[in-house]
């Protein structure tokens, strides 16, 4: 048993250095995009009941086919699921009741780059994320009001549980996260230095300004609770059938990639 210990705490270390440069080079944060728009971050690809954006003109009602952009804040209703699909082939699925906001998005084939950051407001996600091995800077971030989920390519879920902040040290509410497939890495905003990363089948979570509760394996319980709504997205190979062959110009994004 402290061998395992030793040696979960030996990867979080390797992690956490291997991702501590980009934590710090904006991603955290809005980020405003800094060139003109080159094309759509992403697209939605399905939609089960109700999804909208909220943008500077108001609400409005978003359908399969319709893009979006950097800073577009998405709601599904309470009995809804929808899905969205990023330039390089990664998806999203939002479960019902969930709120998230695109917060910048990078996509650069030609420069072997791409760089996401979503924020999860409320609510419950499902990731299928393309793998891009072959990529210089490779990332994307989940990020809640407490913590932030960072990954290259894998499945994940991550959940933010709102009635949490009921309790006083969970005032920014509390997130879970469960990793399906590759790993993920955790860390809490006010402890970036303490990142916890998670093997497949493991789950942690962070409460108020904690560090990341210790990795274990998730309870058959725990799974089904966080599966809920998000049934029939997962593949058993890692990779959501959507994502398809890959190629430099994914249908829907310009050659030159996405910068938004």
């Amino acid at each position: 048993m402290k061998r395992c210990h030793e040696s979960i705490a030996a990867v979080s270390l390797f992690f956490f250095f291997l991702f501590y440069a980009s934590l710090f080079e904006g991603t955290l944060f809005p980020a405003v995009a800094a060139t003109a728009d080159a094309g759509h971050a992403a697209r939605v690809v399905a939609v089960r009941g109700s999804l909208t954006v909220e943008r500077t003109a108001g609400p409005e009602p978003l359908k399969p086919g319709d893009g979006l952009s950097a800073r577009d804040r998405l709601h599904s209703g309470k009995k809804s699921t929808a899905e969205i699909s990023f330039a390089d082939g990664s998806m999203v699925r939002l479960a019902p009741g969930t709120s998230l906001q695109i917060v910048d998005y990078v996509y650069s084939p030609g420069e072997k780059v791409r760089n996401a950051q979503i924020s999860l407001l409320s609510g419950k996600v499902g990731l299928s994320l393309r793998e891009l091995p072959e990529y210089r800077e490779n990332g994307f971030r989940v990020q809640t009001r407490a913590a932030v989920v960072i990954s290259r390519s894998t499945e994940f879920i991550v959940a933010q549980d709102d009635e949490a902040s009921h309790d006083s040290v969970c005032r920014d509410g509390r997130l879970a996260a469960l990793a399906l497939q590759g790993r993920i890495v955790v860390l809490s905003m006010e402890s970036l230095e303490q990142p916890v990363v998670l093997m497949p089948g493991m789950i942690s979570f962070v409460c108020g300004p904690e560090r990341p509760a210790p990795p274990r394996f998730a309870t058959r319980a725990e799974r089904g609770r966080l599966f809920a709504g998000l049934e029939g997205f997962f593949t058993s190979t890692g990779q959501h059938p959507a994502h398809g062959p890959a190629k430099d110009g994914p249908e829907g994004a310009p050659p030159g990639g996405v910068n938004r």
